[in-house]
């Protein structure tokens, strides 16, 4: 079947992909019956029982997981198990939000592969996916793929024009374009909207999952309101405007918001980026964080000279959960895997932490072999490039260090196989509609 750019829902829902191997085993889309199924079939059986004895170290699916797209299924010693269709009464489910306007459907496909492939238990993931109404046709898609997931498209919807409002992009402010879109800043908004939900991991898009989300999941906020990974490669310094901050906390009175604190902002303070976030919804509520964002937002829009820049969502984050976050081990948050160069605080930063001496190109990060969570924040993004680089093709970003690391986009790639991003790819054009 070819996947045309005009695709009714009713045809995208007789699609006869009932499992992510079928793709692979379909040549055109169309079904080819074969005489010596049978056959097959008790050569398949053979071959299983051999995985049993056969020694973990020489396992197939151990040497070349996830190769095959098949994400309902994962490596566990010398066998193959497939997990259990996930159930709703779970008592245990861990919710994963992740919000975009995208319309690549490829790394939310990425996102989901890793962490389910990676999770110790896959069946208790729940993916809540907070996307534009004209892009329900989402869940049919990625359903398709993973149809032993939960994957739901958020039933509860924030006023995106309310949070218009409160956005401003000031081409002076270093900030990219792109990022004025107000799915950066609805992650501030799900505590408030998903009450029910008293605790959640919020994702963004471009990440890849290499650990057991459900450690993540588990972490211990110690009565804060989220949990976020610290990098003090980057200070608060290269954010925000000091004396703008001096002087909005010198303010006195009725009008002195209470989550504005006391103690001056310190310019040395480790950033924190919100892309990986363990949120505590009653806490969040009861600290007033996203009020206190869109204040900060407010008072961004209101400022004769930038009072922060580098940033649009993520700097209103930083001063909101000021002394409000718990701390997340470093591998939670792998980040900058899509820029191409190191600033000079971070490379001066490795070389004096670790006596690393890096060149400002390409972007270098020297532990991402060792991550949980890859993070491709940045321009360069793994699925607007080429799935193989050639040699005469820049690098963008190394994982892992200089002298033996691997091209981060090589890692995103890994959770895509050729046949499901062709499948997907159609998705990545903005004039893609889908016809009810």
């Amino acid at each position: 079947m070819e996947v045309t750019r005009k695709l009714s829902l009713k045809a995208a829902q007789q699609v006869p992909w009932s499992s992510a191997t079928s793709l692979l085993h379909e040549k055109d889309g169309v079904r080819r019956a074969w005489p010596m199924l049978p056959c097959l079939a008790a050569v398949l059986l053979i071959g299983l029982l051999g995985l049993y004895v056969w020694p973990s170290g020489r396992s197939l699916l151990g040497e070349d997981r996830l190769k095959a797209w098949d994400p309902q299924v994962k490596a566990v010693g010398s066998a193959a198990v497939a997990y259990p269709k996930p159930k709703a009464t779970s008592q245990k489910q861990v919710h994963i939000f992740v919000c975009t306007d995208e319309y690549d459907l490829r790394p939310l496909a990425v996102l989901i592969n890793s962490t389910i492939s990676n999770a110790m238990h896959p069946n208790r993931l729940h993916f809540h996916m907070v996307v534009p109404a004209d892009r329900l046709f989402t869940r049919e898609y990625l359903k398709s793929l993973f149809p032993n997931t939960h994957i739901e498209m958020a039933s509860k919807f924030v006023d995106i024009h309310e949070v218009n409002k409160h956005i401003t992009f000031r081409n002076d402010s270093g900030a990219r374009k792109e990022l004025i879109s107000p799915y950066n800043f609805l992650p501030f908004y799900l505590p408030e909207v998903y009450k029910d939900i008293d605790r959640f991991i919020y994702l963004d898009s471009d990440i890849v999952v290499k650990g057991n989300i459900e450690e993540l999941y588990n972490t211990d906020l110690e009565g804060n309101a989220a949990a976020a990974v610290e990098d003090c490669s980057q200070r608060f310094a290269i954010y925000f405007d000091f004396a703008q901050l001096a002087e909005i906390q010198a303010r006195e009175g009725p009008d002195r918001p209470a989550w504005l604190p006391p103690e001056h902002f310190d310019p040395e303070a480790c950033v924190f980026n919100r892309g990986v976030l363990v949120v505590n919804s009653k806490r969040w509520m009861e600290e007033n964080i996203t009020r206190a964002i869109i204040w900060w937002m407010d008072e961004f829009q209101k400022s004769k000279r930038n009072l922060y820049k580098a940033g649009l969502s993520q700097p209103p984050f930083l001063l909101a959960l000021y002394g409000k976050h718990k701390v997340l081990d470093g591998m939670w948050n792998v980040r900058g895997l899509g820029r191409p160069n190191l600033s000079e605080l971070e490379r001066e930063y490795f070389f004096n932490m670790f006596s690393m001496n890096y060149t400002r190109k390409p972007f270098v990060s020297p532990f991402a072999d060792t991550a949980h969570i890859l993070h491709f924040n940045g321009a360069y993004k793994p699925w607007k490039g080429k799935r193989k680089r050639e040699s005469t093709d820049d690098i963008i970003s190394l994982c892992g260090r200089k002298e033996r690391g691997l091209e981060c986009a090589e890692l995103w790639w890994e959770y895509l196989s050729p046949a499901a991003n062709d499948f997907l790819k159609p998705f990545a054009k903005k004039d893609y509609s889908v016809e009810e």
